[in-house]
């Protein structure tokens, strides 16, 4: 039978719930949702004037961080706006037009921060999208302005197994608990939040607390992903008919574990104190082997991309699951884990491959791979490449079957033949290095420099685990681009392909399209990116088209202002973007709680629009309505939106001096100003100014019945970013083997042994001496371009699933009498702009089924092998045909 909590009266049920905080906060934990208000309620917190603010929050932000004290998250853009007002009141006014005193910043909210699920963003930036200052600082915040949504506290912390590092824990770990039980609860779920510190029984103690249990009940924990019905966002206990499938049994046995080192990080926690029931799931299920997706444990879309990968990596992980690892573990090499890594590793492939989850959770994998690099602890994106170096590096220095390496000074090797010196390079690389990762991975290069004045060569034959490969430089691209005419608003926009020199300017890019659309002006087109169908970047006309990705649409609005002439865009013209929103019927929000809105802009009616109105305009909002009116009705078809029901909003973005028409951050958006309504005329008030915008709401009736020809009504969850097969490919896997070999000429000095002198201009060439069983291609995308680093080069490559053969770049004599034909195994895929930005996924063929598999994190599905090719193959995996 199932037992649920201890039988308690409501008193009792309601007492136990409001002990969970206190013992949380015993356990070093931090309780956010304290309201603001109360905490506010400090009469040791001076009512100052704001020129006199500015000292007084300063010098407490310039605090010392010290152990277990508490600082709180502020969004950026209201304390630059508190600054600017503090600033702007001490110099007693500004003479500048556009920069007339801005009003108080208004009450806190940091609601904007969260997201859907009361938690904070992952990807937040500090001192771009939030600020952090000291408990004293936020309490005089809200004593001096208010608050309107809950606090965010944070603790200072100090951890770091190799050097101790104090900092604010941004991300605790967070959970929503709820309990199985069949009594309906009269409280609503609880959230947990407890330090990375937390050892993993004094968590177990919380959550017990929490629901209200005594301590020490025995219990079992699982993580529930999504809720099946609504009724788990209403009470804190639920039955097992709530719970979607998606379920997995938490191992918490070792209580001296902390939460940092099991990898626990946020979501629903559910609690059965059915210790006699089934101990893995409700729901007995099989699944494929090695179908499984992965948890992202948070911008870990690197690392499960990369280990789906290996996954499908028939030899080794087939060494795995016979469990060989397990007899060649090097616990005394100092350049591993101990055996550690590849003891974890091994654990995760057992999971993938038993079939008996859809999904698993590689928490122990990436403490571990933490552990052994510092950089893949943190909840950063990473490169993914980068991620399977250090891996499989790691590995071979667990599994390393060399327990002392020797070392030996190579001779002179100047007039030995090249397969003597390859012979002897390679012995002396596995006399150090003999894993079943060098048996499988591990290759050999040929390098050689030649001297341009005596002729003389030198050879180097080193080991390789992967194969870096350039792409082919194009000298054309193609841009795709949507086109809003200002003149006609009631044309559809356009869209247009274009085709340019790589090395051509956004200018040129402009004249193009003048030319093409018929426009007599280049300079008033304004070229401008999205992102999340938000203006995020208006392009220069000095930027290169090389800095515009491939991948993404961009935008080009005609105005009536050229944007070469600045003078002009700024004192007679003003520039703004608007958004058109669809609302719920009856949205009747109150201008007190308008004090934000959405930095995502959900449910868009098309993609943003610019417009342009003469700065001697600006004071009536009938004249700013009118120019925007006259731009977005081209989503109704032309017809007079005048007629629609809407409200407006004048946004302020943050404001960094430089009064841009776009930013960047999750916070971008920082404000309601006001709302136009009612219209006002002869104000000499400045209604609109540089860094605003507006924001018309309709209500989701109006937007049915007015702009249902159109398909631009978005819905709250945008569309999954998919890598799909290019309409053409630039170039072939075998003309970037060909490019990687070809000669090229060193710009720096190099010492010849022949000259006996430092010589400029030697002769470099790279080639293949031997290939290993498994073959990992890395498309080298990522580069330094225009002084940027890391820009991506979304060049569609052609590679073969089948039937690669390696002969003709193959220099060893005896490697080339035998068959090397190669089929894939595996893809890594990147998707987006540059190597921290973007999504990456995998698409691997698993060797029982032999089937296709799209593995996008916790999500696999099935595909055919005509939709594996796409222009976002980052890494390839080959495999070595055995009998051929």
């Amino acid at each position: 039978m199932m037992t649920g909590p201890d039988k308690t009266t409501a008193e009792q049920e309601e007492r136990h719930a409001k002990s969970a905080k206190t013992v949380a906060m015993d356990d070093a934990t931090t309780t956010r949702g304290a309201h603001a208000a109360h905490d506010a309620q400090n009469d040791d917190i001076p009512l100052l004037l704001p020129r006199d603010q500015l000292a007084f929050v300063h010098e407490l932000i310039c605090t010392p961080l010290q152990d277990g004290d508490t600082w709180y998250v502020v969004p950026y853009g209201w304390y630059c706006q508190w600054e600017k007002h503090c600033s702007r009141e001490m110099a007693s006014g500004a003479n500048d037009a556009h920069d007339a005193p801005m009003s108080a910043p208004g009450p806190l909210d940091v609601a904007m921060l969260l997201g859907n699920d009361n938690l904070l963003l992952l990807d937040l930036v500090e001192n771009q999208d939030y600020k952090l200052v000291p408990a004293r600082a936020w309490l005089a915040f809200v004593r001096w302005y208010g608050c309107v949504s809950t606090s965010v506290p944070r603790k200072v912390l100090t951890d770091g197994d190799l050097i101790p590092e104090t900092a604010v824990e941004m991300y605790p770990p967070t959970f929503m608990v709820y309990a199985i039980s069949d009594t309906p609860s009269s409280f609503p779920p609880r959230e947990l939040s407890v330090s990375r510190a937390t050892p993993i029984g004094a968590f177990k103690q919380a959550v017990l607390a929490t629901l209200g249990w005594s301590a020490g009940k025995p219990c079992r924990f699982y993580r529930v992903a999504k809720p099946k019905t609504r009724s788990m966002s209403n009470t804190a206990h639920v039955s097992w008919c709530d719970i979607s499938d998606d379920v997995e049994l938490l191992s918490l046995e070792d209580d001296n574990m902390t939460m940092l080192e099991s990898s626990l990080t946020r979501g629903n926690l559910l609690v059965d104190a059915d210790i006699d029931g089934d101990a893995h799931a409700p729901w007995p299920r099989t699944y494929t082997r090695g179908a499984t997706g992965l948890y992202n444990l948070g911008h870990t879309c690197f690392m499960n991309s990369a280990l789906q990968c290996l996954s499908n990596t028939e030899p080794l992980t087939t060494y795995f699951l016979e469990n060989k690892h397990e007899k060649e573990l090097n616990r005394n090499n100092a350049l591993g884990l101990q055996g550690d890594l590849a003891m974890s590793y091994g654990r995760l492939v057992h999971q993938l491959w038993r079939g008996q989850a859809g999904r698993v959770t590689p928490r122990d994998f990436r403490y571990h791979i933490g552990r052994f690099h510092a950089e893949f602890q943190a909840y950063q994106r990473q490169d993914s490449q980068e991620l399977l170096a250090f891996l499989l590096d790691g590995m071979h220095e667990d599994l390393n079957r060399i327990a002392i390496k020797p070392y030996m000074e190579l001779p002179d090797l100047d007039d030995t033949p090249d397969a003597d010196v390859a012979k002897m390079q390679w012995d002396y690389h596995q006399s150090r290095n003999d894993s079943v990762i060098v048996d499988l991975f591990h290759g050999q290069f040929k390098s050689s420099l030649t001297c341009q004045d005596c002729g003389k060569s030198s050879m180097a034959f080193d080991p390789f685990m992967y194969l870096s490969l350039p792409i082919p430089a194009q000298e054309q691209r193609t841009i795709a681009l949507v086109y809003a005419s200002y003149g006609s608003p009631c044309q559809a926009q356009q869209h247009i392909d274009l085709v340019l020199d790589k090395t051509a300017s956004i200018l040129d890019f402009k004249k193009a399209l003048a030319e093409r659309v018929g426009v007599s002006d280049p300079g008033t087109l304004w070229v401008t990116q999205l992102a999340q169908n938000k203006l995020i970047q208006v392009f220069n006309e000095a930027d290169m088209v090389a800095l515009v990705s491939a991948w993404m649409t961009i935008h080009v609005y005609e105005l009536p202002v050229s944007q070469g002439t600045a003078t002009m865009a700024r004192d007679e013209w003003l520039v703004f973007p608007l958004y058109v929103m669809q609302v719920p019927d009856g949205t009747t929000e109150q201008p007190h709680v308008q004090q934000r809105i959405d930095p995502r802009l959900k449910r868009h009616v098309g993609p943003p629009l610019l417009v342009a109105v003469a700065t001697s305009q600006c004071q009536s909002q009938e004249a700013i309505l009118a120019s925007a009116a006259e731009q977005w009705q081209r989503y109704a078809g032309g017809e007079d939106v005048r007629t629609v029901p809407y409200q407006v909003m004048v946004l302020e973005s943050v404001d960094d001096g430089k009064k841009a028409l776009v930013c960047e951050g999750k916070a971008a958006w920082h404000r309601v100003l006001t709302v136009f309504d009612p219209i006002k005329k002869g104000d000499d008030q400045q209604m609109l100014r540089h860094g605003q915008g507006l924001v018309i709401q309709v209500p989701e009736t109006a937007v049915k019945q007015h702009f249902a020809k159109i398909e631009s009504v978005w819905p709250d969850k945008e569309p999954p970013v998919v890598a799909r097969p290019p309409r053409h490919w630039d170039a072939t896997l075998s003309e970037c083997l060909a490019g990687f070999s070809a000669a090229e000429t060193l710009d720096d000095d190099w010492f010849c042994r022949g000259c006996q002198k430092h010589t400029r201009g030697a002769t470099k060439q790279m080639g293949l001496w031997r290939v290993p069983e498994i073959l990992i291609v890395h498309l080298k995308r990522f580069s330094q371009t225009l002084g940027l680093l890391h820009e991506k080069l979304d060049d569609a490559i052609d590679f073969p699933l089948n039937g690669l053969d390696m002969a003709p770049f193959v220099l060893d004599p005896q490697q080339q009498a035998q068959p090397l034909i190669y089929d894939l195994l595996a893809i890594n895929n990147h998707v987006g702009k540059g190597v921290l930005d973007g999504h990456y996924g995998s698409v691997a063929r698993n060797f029982e089924d032999d089937q296709w598999y799209y593995l996008e994190d916790d999500q696999v599905t099935p595909m055919q092998a005509s939709d594996v090719k796409t222009n976002s193959a980052y890494m390839l995996f080959y495999k070595r045909r055995i009998n051929v």
